[in-house]
């Protein structure tokens, strides 16, 4: 778990503290705060992300040795995601081979191995020239074949200026975000079921359903912009996994999300 200045080990059956370890000496500056974790598939290093102030962002995700718990937690190196970038959120893919990293001072997502030497597979980020803006959120495809990527706002030149945003990014194809779904409100987080349907949490406390078909060229959905390649599905719920429709009043919790997960 991290905190502000601590990355702290719990027990999973009864989540009592096991040991507290300083964010000093596991390398992170003063004015950077651990921010997200994945673990491994075998348990043996964790990946934390170090996020930055806004004046002095940050450009490193910190992988950490494991072996030594709970006596020891060491720094075994850092994966530079690209200056000022101030990484954000995380997703392993599901065979664990890759991870995702969120960067919102740059407007993109990146994805780097899991196994030393830890290189980046690719940049992502659409095509076009209004791009969406500040990703916070990322989870993989079922079949590990993309990523899709949530935003706190859609491009301010578009139709979807102060929504959120989602776009799938096909992982073999860098640098081309091309289809994406805007949602009412500002991405908090998203999570995608075994079945491709990609859940999203948002600001005012919606959940919206999203069908991987909607990401598709060519599908039928509430408006599409020519300019920026993004499909318009406000406030959208599933209507046989083509067209995005309002939201019934179980899918809202009422308040702003956090994090969601899906079991």
């Amino acid at each position: 778990v991290t905190t502000t200045d601590n990355i702290v080990v719990l027990d999973h059956w009864d989540l009592e503290v096991v040991a507290t370890f300083s964010k000093t000496s596991l390398g992170f500056h003063s004015s950077e705060k651990p921010y997200d974790v994945l673990i491994s598939d075998d348990d043996t290093r964790a990946f934390v992300t170090a996020f930055g102030t806004y004046s002095n962002p940050s450009n490193e995700v910190h992988v950490l040795d494991l072996t030594g718990l709970p006596n020891s937690l060491t720094l075994e190196t850092t994966i530079n995601t690209g200056g000022d970038t101030n990484c954000q959120f995380m997703a392993m893919s599901p065979d664990g081979s890759m991870f995702a990293v969120t960067l919102p001072n740059t407007d993109q997502a990146k994805v780097f191995l899991t196994s030393s030497p830890y290189d980046k597979v690719g940049t992502y980020e659409e095509e076009y020239n209004e791009q969406a803006h500040s990703p916070i959120a990322v989870d993989w495809a079922p079949d590990g074949d993309a990523i899709y990527v949530g935003y706190l706002s859609g491009p301010y030149e578009s139709s979807l200026s102060g929504n959120g945003a989602v776009r799938k990014c096909y992982i073999d194809e860098p640098n081309n975000c091309e289809h994406a779904l805007g949602v009412t409100n500002t991405v908090r987080d998203l999570a995608v079921t075994p079945s491709g349907i990609v859940w999203v949490a948002d600001d005012a406390g919606n959940l919206t359903g999203l069908g991987g078909s909607l990401f598709d060229p060519g599908e039928n959905t509430s408006g599409y912009d020519q300019q920026t390649g993004l499909l318009d599905g406000t406030g959208g719920c599933l209507d046989g996994d083509k067209r995005a429709i309002p939201c019934p009043a179980q899918a809202q919790v009422g308040q702003s999300v956090g994090k969601l997960f899906l079991f």
